[in-house]
């Protein structure tokens, strides 16, 4: 189902000119919802990394629209579910059967992560809290079946830590 729409969310944003154009669409997008409006997450703003990166796009921007670790290739999935991003996190479809919202219990850093997946849709995103914010990580389209059954663990550690 990777590839359906979900009809609780805006239509995927196909490219039609593009990389250049099509980027510049979506980064116009992203200052709209993440820059020039504010974001909430469980009554809490949602910050965005703002440093300008190699193509002069902010760093948050890059790690919603590109995958990989050091050489970072724009991914088109990625891309077209873009518009997702804002609704999840504001939990638009929490009455959805197939969202899930749960801690990263193997993030062992000094903030905690948060996992929001759509197990229907293949899709997620990782925001990160910290003291009086959430600050957005990454989002991505699960394509592997080795990271869906990797998710599922981590939701089930945590109905089981949750339940105990």
């Amino acid at each position: 189902m990777a590839n359906e729409t979900c009809p609780q969310m805006p239509p995927l944003v196909m490219m039609t000119n593009g990389w250049a154009e099509y980027l510049d669409i979506l980064y116009v997008e992203y200052l709209s919802e993440f820059i020039n409006n504010s974001t909430y997450h469980r009554e809490l703003k949602v910050k965005t990394f703002t440093q300008l990166e190699y193509n002069m796009k902010q760093a948050t921007f890059n790690h919603l629209t590109t995958k990989g670790s050091k050489n970072r290739l724009y991914n088109e999935k990625r891309c077209q579910k873009y518009k997702w991003i804002k609704p999840m996190i504001e939990g638009n479809c929490g009455a959805c059967m197939s969202f899930r919202y749960f801690p990263d219990l193997d993030w062992n850093k000094k903030w905690k992560r948060f996992i929001i997946w759509c197990d229907k849709y293949d899709f997620v995103i990782i925001l990160e809290k910290r003291d009086n914010c959430y600050m957005l990580i990454t989002a991505y389209c699960v394509i592997y079946d080795d990271k869906r059954i990797q998710l599922e663990r981590k939701y089930q550690k945590y109905i089981k830590t949750k339940s105990a």
